[in-house]
């Protein structure tokens, strides 16, 4: 075997050895989702939730589920659910102020239903951003 050849497979053996630790970290820090970025973590925790609740600045609910705006929301939920707290709803945000141009702010909450690793419990972790014209 050739020096080359042994420095790669000594690279490819050290990085399967230090990654599941750097992707747990992420997932502990920046909540992305632990069945992606070829972590294992994925063998210890559920598939996260994402729910999505809108109201404009009287703090009337807007209905999400309806076109254009269901498009905008359902690939925020799939985009959130890989990359976590990485990702801020900001083009959704922008399709809501364009949805309603009268509306002056949206308030978004964003619903996380994860695992709690201290307890093992299923608990929502909410999160509110607030966009304005």
């Amino acid at each position: 075997m050739t020096p080359l050849k042994k420095r790669i497979y000594l690279a490819l053996a050290v990085l399967l050895l230090v990654w599941p630790w750097v992707q747990h970290s992420m997932v502990q820090q920046v909540h992305i989702n632990p069945w992606r970025f070829f972590g294992w973590a994925m063998y210890a925790m559920p598939s996260p939730g994402i729910r999505i609740a809108a109201a404009d600045d009287k703090g009337q609910r807007i209905d999400l589920t309806q076109q254009p705006l269901r498009g905008f929301s359902d690939t925020f939920s799939a985009k959130r659910m890989h990359y976590g707290d990485l990702l801020e709803p900001y083009d959704l945000a922008d399709a809501i102020l364009a949805e309603y141009p009268k509306m002056q702010s949206v308030s978004l909450d964003v619903s996380t239903i994860m695992l709690e690793p201290a307890t093992g419990n299923i608990k929502e972790r909410k999160q509110t951003f607030v966009f304005s014209r």
